[in-house]
């Protein structure tokens, strides 16, 4: 799809003034503010702002003096209204892909979380020998070759973990995907942690959620904030985020998120990324390696209409 004419996009994010406006978070009247564009990924991006990641950008922003008012979009609009110079930041900055763009706008990119990808089932469309095999898996390359993957959005981390099968990009959205892997097209489909369980009970039927398994296996994906080095504060908000990012890691906040999302004493070490050591040694002590992450006990804590952990369940 074409996004935009490069160097008009260039002109444009240097003349460019940005009208802030809206977000209600915090209450403070003269707070700076920022505008960030990001693509709707329930329960990771709500529209109302809520979820996972939308917090962490958000709680970054703050801690820095700085309001985030994060516009929530379908993916591609998400891409082309950063390219077109509608917003300095973007919240999905590993979407932002176009090297000849990134190149002439001066597009940095900042890691800030790492997104677990795994594989989802739909277990009344197999044997329970084929259950069993699923159940028992601790790495990509056990799965067996014969059930292709069905994915989305271009990601194929199975390949590279040794899966010998074949990856299928052919579904556009966790929901086509989910569609696709019940109605019997493909066996196993491409699962970010959550998103599964969080659509059959908001949109399906919570019912048929204990009709669903999850291969417990999962590649740490990083997740990056885009900032337009053109635009004249691109620089100021990149530094500002990661001035913001680094406090909320010292003071506990970066991992509260976490446990809203995963549980406590249940944070994959992978997920979280700290190139920089900021993170609490009482807050690492929290994590668990990998192969301990426990998704029965993910999936059983009690959660609000946003994805968010409101009461911890052992």
């Amino acid at each position: 799809m074409k996004i935009s004419k490069l160097g008009i996009g260039a002109v444009v994010c240097l003349i460019m003034v940005f009208a802030i406006g809206g977000a209600a978070f915090p209450s403070e009247k003269e707070i700076e503010k920022v505008n960030v564009v990001g693509h709707q990924y329930p329960p990771y991006q709500n529209p109302d702002q809520s979820g996972f990641q939308n917090y962490l950008a958000r709680e970054a922003f703050y801690a820095a003096g700085l309001v985030a008012d994060i516009a929530i979009l379908p993916p591609l609009r998400t891409v082309e209204d950063f390219y077109d110079c509608k917003f300095a930041v973007c919240a999905d900055g590993e979407t932002i892909t176009d090297e000849a763009k990134n190149k002439e706008l001066d597009v940095r990119r900042q890691v800030y979380w790492n997104v677990p990808i795994g594989l989802m089932y739909y277990k009344p469309n197999l044997t329970e020998a084929e259950i069993k095999g699923l159940e028992s898996v601790t790495n990509f390359s056990q799965l067996d070759p014969s059930m292709a993957i069905l994915s989305y959005g271009g990601y194929d981390p199975y390949t590279e973990g040794g899966f010998k099968g074949a990856v299928e990009v052919r579904s556009f959205s966790p929901q086509q995907t989910m569609r696709m892997v019940k109605g019997g097209r493909y066996k196993l489909g491409f699962e970010v942690l959550g998103v599964t369980p969080y659509l059959v009970v908001t949109e399906e039927d919570p019912e048929d959620l204990k009709n669903w398994g999850f291969v417990n296996v999962w590649v740490y994906v990083p997740q990056y904030m885009a900032f337009k080095g053109k635009d004249p504060k691109g620089a100021y908000y990149e530094g500002k985020f990661n001035e913001g990012l680094s406090a909320i890691k010292k003071n506990g906040t970066y991992m509260e998120i976490y446990e809203k999302l995963y549980g406590r004493n249940n944070v994959p070490r992978s997920a979280i990324h700290d190139p920089q050591g900021d993170i609490r040694e009482e807050d690492l002590s929290k994590l668990v390696d990998d192969d301990k992450f426990d998704m029965d006990k993910f999936l059983r804590q009690k959660r609000d209409a946003t994805g968010t952990i409101v009461e911890f369940v052992d």
